[in-house]
């Protein structure tokens, strides 16, 4: 027994099923995780350490080589490259996608432990960064108060940070730019020296003070006691009486202060100094939720707390529910406009009805396969329901249009549901496999591409195969029910639009006679058909140089980033009076700013931050002002020290894609930078003057000096110990050093000796005394001070030295200028043991591009298989196929008109495209050799299947075209990134419908035709 036929004979069985598949899908969406990006292991770690006080040299030689050089045998790595610079190293590991990072992030750690008794005494324990998007922050809220910012801060810590991380699904709250108390003691060098007290001295007298000792125990036969020392609150009174020589107190040598600490980083907002709360979520918590609960724990703690107040600056909920909005929208709209056209072309209510059905229900049974698979709700997966939108009621309009024929002819409902459906059921499930058979090669993707697309494969898949069993059961049991109230509904909207019916008949009677007129000239025109066909698609095919190309679609926003970075060296004071300048900057176009948040000290392209660096962000009240205060801050800025780069707030994809700034970098790789750095000096000119290079940028810097130590020969001599251990006494001398902590409340307070006058200058440096094995030295009399200039940084790729020129490229392809590279660099001397590699903006899109093709291919030849198994041919399968390049004239033309750039989504509609487009030709295929086995002639069989599958295809493109506009269109914010593949598949549906049901027909009398005469 049929589907079809079971379903018509168990009306109560079906309505069950699908009773309990919506109670089922409810409860799944009920369950299901919401939010903005899935939890995908992205395949790099970083390792961060930091080592006070050291040069980029000594930081790549002591720390960099060797946390590489124990990396490096993890397995599955893919590249390896680092940066030293002063006090900091960040080494960054690669490896291929598809790696369990939780077994690298422990393999990881184990050989760290052993490398770190390598690393030099005052090197901090290295820091393994891990990159996971649903980890990100989901709100960023700033905190700003009329009172003292200690105040501020020490309220927001202890109380606001609490309250946020007792709510459920919080998994932390971090707090940016806060002020840190701690205890200072300030000594000048010369009442050291007089006194005859050295920093060891000092250091010994706090850490002695400042304990926690048992002293036994105490009790009888019942009870015990512990005996401790009572503890010290350390205050700065307390500190100041502690005797360090004799008589002699702390407070008699210098002064002691509790205060906040030297900043190292804050933020400010709107050129005021605030707070930055970013709160992480738990892994299984549900954004929206969570969101929401802050807001209303904010909004109470605003209510109690006056003076205090709160702006949110961005909310991943609010994108999460923009993106569902925009979902439902589209069904919405899709829905009525499918309803409409079945409406307007069948003249009842009640198949458009049954076909309304088709997609919620198949909708809602995707979120039982959401749950089942454990996959969330969040921007792919419901890019998938957004793609899948259009193509669902397909099957139940070809369905129905059948169903409703036979009733036409005579046969009674039941009997026309049943032979109706029965009828195209083979012709829709091939269609359905072909369109599931597109996503298959997905799963042999590798790297990002596959990340991006597995989750919509699958939840396209899913829906589709949902909406071929509503087709097969649900629409012919509907169909084969009388209904009163449907049979008025439908004499009613008949007799009062009887008028607009007829006018609506008579443009598709006239539709489809210039369509039979045209299919008429066709046939006796086969060759000319074929030509004029070739000669169009080649000649929109030149129209392919002049499509922009990018990888990711760009999301019009209102927030972009400002990325600064000054020269190292300079102070937080340095920083702030650079960063009032750009708020002068920014002050000229304040009626285009809604806010900015300015965060110094940081950086937000995960580069190295310290006290040169910093971002801002900057919020407009509208988006097409964006662009326009770009190009004004980079006129206005470009006289100062600082290098600026933007980045644009609204791509979702950042944490995926890292493909640079620029369009080519030529990388020059070795073991002496200063080598490579004379080649590059040597082939950039050579690059600058190669037509179609733009910009040439070399990506080094070696312009900085720094003062060198030189010891005099007679001092070096005269002492016993290791000098590494003088320069330990000259280091607290100029900066001092944390001695011990204070716990208060939870709270570490440090205490620091630090010297009075803060950072001596070059004169102070040299009059200070230093004791040495019990004998006093006068800086000035035992070294001297040598200028030397030294990298800012050092890169390293692979455990070689790297240097990079970034260029970008226009007028020229990648293929030509890397040719042109690689020939300008073999015309230069003394490049032995130089080895030059490429990368950059163009050449990574490039790899990804390339999978996309390969996906394409296979899609082509799996679809073509799965036909050659419904047709029991080789021939006709490829005739088919062909629909495929006639929906690429579509496509190059709908990009072309609408100004949309070749991108990765708009190459992934390509790819669905091949599933949909065959479709309409498998339907006219298959009615074409019905025809022919009725005893119809090879003519007659291609123009009647033409007559009876004119509607049909005309419906389904029409309710696919127009379930996929509101994308096309771009409703609602975000709707960027979807936009480019609506109108792929829009733009190839309409030619693909237009010449399938001429050009396919022609085709396939051409090729029948050959084989029979053979």
């Amino acid at each position: 027994m049929s589907l079809p036929k079971f379903s018509v004979k168990r009306p109560v069985t079906i309505t069950m099923m699908f009773l309990g598949i919506v109670l089922l899908g409810f409860i799944s969406y009920k369950s299901l995780n919401i939010e903005l990006l899935p939890s995908i292991d992205i395949p790099k770690i970083v390792v961060e350490t930091k080592v006070n006080n050291s040069p980029p040299e000594e930081i790549d030689n002591n720390v960099t080589q060797k946390i590489e050089k124990i990396l490096s045998t993890l397995p599955n790595v893919k590249k390896v490259h680092s940066i030293s610079t002063d006090e900091k190293s960040f080494v960054t590991v690669e490896f291929f996608w598809g790696e369990d990072m939780e077994y690298v992030m422990l393999k990881a750690r184990e050989k760290l432990d052993k490398v770190s008794n390598e690393l030099p005494e005052d090197a901090e324990k290295p820091n393994i960064l891990y990159f996971d998007p649903s980890q990100a922050p989901i709100l960023n809220i700033m905190v700003k108060s009329e009172g003292s910012f200690l105040a501020l801060s020490n309220f927001v810590r202890e109380n606001v940070k609490r309250r946020l991380e007792r709510i459920e699904g919080v998994a932390q709250c971090e707090l940016i730019g806060e002020d840190e108390e701690e205890i200072k003691i300030l000594i000048s060098n010369r009442s050291m020296v007089v006194n005859d007290i050295s920093y060891s001295k000092l250091e010994n007298v706090l850490k002695q003070n400042n304990i926690t000792s048992s002293a036994g125990k105490i009790g009888d036969q019942n009870y015990e006691y512990s005996i401790s020392l009572e503890k010290s609150k350390f205050t700065p009174k307390e500190i100041a009486n502690l005797k360090v020589k004799d008589n002699i107190k702390i407070g008699d040598i210098g002064t002691v202060k509790r205060e906040p600490a030297e900043l190292e980083q804050f933020s400010k907002f709107n050129g005021e100094r605030g707070l930055s709360l970013q709160i992480i979520k738990t892994s299984n918590a549900n954004t929206v939720r969570v969101s929401e609960k802050i807001r209303k724990e904010i909004a109470k703690i605003e209510k109690a707390e006056s003076g205090i107040t709160f702006k949110t600056l961005y909310d991943d909920s609010d994108t999460i529910k923009n993106a569902v909005y925009n979902v439902i929208l589209s069904i919405v709209i899709g829905g009525f406009l499918a309803f409409f056209v079945l409406f307007v072309f069948l003249h009842d209510f009640k198949s458009p009805f049954i076909i309304g059905l088709a997609m919620p229900l198949s909708i809602i049974a995707t979120f039982i396969a959401l749950y089942i698979a454990d996959i969330s709700i969040n921007i792919l997966s419901l890019g998938g329901l957004a793609i899948g939108i259009g193509l669902l009621v397909d099957n139940s309009i070809v369905v129905l249009e059948n169903m409703d024929r036979f009733n036409q002819q005579g046969l009674m409902l039941k009997d026309a549901s049943i032979k109706g459906a029965s009828q195209v059921s083979m012709a829709i499930l091939a269609g359905t496999l072909t369109t599931i058979a597109v996503f298959v090669p997905v799963l042999y993707l590798k790297g990002v591409i596959a990340v991006l697309f597995k989750q919509q494969a699958f939840v396209i898949t899913v829906s589709l195969l949902a909406s071929l069993l509503v087709a097969l059961t649900l629409s012919p049991m509907m169909f084969s029910k009388k209904n009163r109230l449907v049979q008025k509904l439908n004499k009613l909207i008949k007799s009062k639009g009887e008028k607009a019916f007829d006018l609506i008949d008579n443009l598709i009677f006239k539709l489809k006679g210039l369509y039979e007129n045209a299919l008429n000239w066709a046939l006796e025109n086969k060759k000319k058909t074929i030509l004029y066909t070739a000669a169009v698609f080649v000649l929109v095919f030149l129209l392919t140089p002049f499509l922009k190309r990018e990888f990711v679609p760009k999301v019009q926003d209102n927030k972009f980033f400002m990325e600064y970075k000054l020269p190292t060296g300079y102070t937080i004071e340095g920083n702030e009076k650079y960063v009032k300048f750009v708020e002068s900057v920014l002050k000229e176009k304040e009626d285009w700013i809604d806010y900015y948040v300015v965060n110094l000290g940081e950086s937000y392209s995960q580069q190295i931050s310290g006290l040169n660096t910093g971002y801002f962000l900057i919020s407009l009240y509208k988006a097409n002002k964006v662009e326009k205060l770009k190009n004004y801050l980079t006129e206005s800025l470009e006289s100062m020290n600082g290098k600026i780069k933007y980045y644009s707030s609204g791509s979702i994809y950042k944490d995926f894609f890292e493909f640079g700034e620029y369009d080519l970098e030529v990388i020059l790789e070795g073991f002496e930078i200063d080598y490579l750095n004379k080649v590059a000096d040597r082939l950039k000119p050579k690059l600058d003057n190669i037509k179609g290079f733009q910009l040439v940028i070399k990506d080094l810097e070696l312009e900085r000096e720094i003062l060198e130590l030189e010891f005099q020969e007679y001092f070096k001599k005269s002492i016993n110990i290791p000098l590494y251990t003088v320069i330990e006494e000259i280091e607290k001398l100029t900066v001092g050093q944390k001695v011990t902590s204070v716990y208060e409340e939870g709270n570490e307070i440090d205490v620091r000796i630090k010297n009075e006058r803060g950072v001596p200058s070059k004169e102070q440096f040299f009059e200070k005394i230093i004791e040495v094995e019990g004998q006093q030295y006068k800086l000035g009399d035992i070294l001297k001070l040598n200028k030397v200039k030294v990298p800012n940084e050092l890169k390293r790729e692979d455990q070689k030295r790297k240097l990079s020129l970034l260029c970008n490229i226009k007028g020229v392809s990648l293929e030509k200028a890397i040719s042109l590279v690689q020939k300008q660099f073999s015309d230069l001397d003394n490049t032995d043991n130089i080895e030059i590699k490429f990368g950059g903006k163009i050449e990574n899109m490039k790899k990804s591009f390339s999978g996309l093709g390969f996906a394409f291919i296979l899609s082509l030849i799996l679809v073509y298989m799965i036909l050659g198994v419904q047709f029991e041919s080789f021939l006709q399968p490829f005739v088919i196929i062909l629909a495929v390049p006639l929906a690429l004239i579509g496509i190059i033309l709908a990009l072309f008109v609408t100004n949309t750039s070749i991108n990765i989504m708009s190459l992934m509609g390509t790819v669905v495209l091949i599933g949909i487009v065959v479709n309409d030709s498998i339907v006219k295929i298959d009615i074409i050799n019905r025809q022919r086995e009725e005893g119809y002639n090879l003519v007659e069989a291609v123009k009647r299947g033409g007559e009876l599958r004119f509607r049909p295809i005309l419906m389904t493109s029409l309710t696919t075209i127009l379930g996929l506009l509101p994308l096309a269109i771009g409703l609602g914010k975000g709707s960027e990134l979807s936009s480019p593949l609506a109108v792929t598949i829009i733009g190839g549906l309409v030619t693909s419908t237009v010449l399938t049901l001429i050009v396919i027909p022609v085709i396939y009398m051409v090729l029948i035709e050959f084989t029979e005469n053979k």
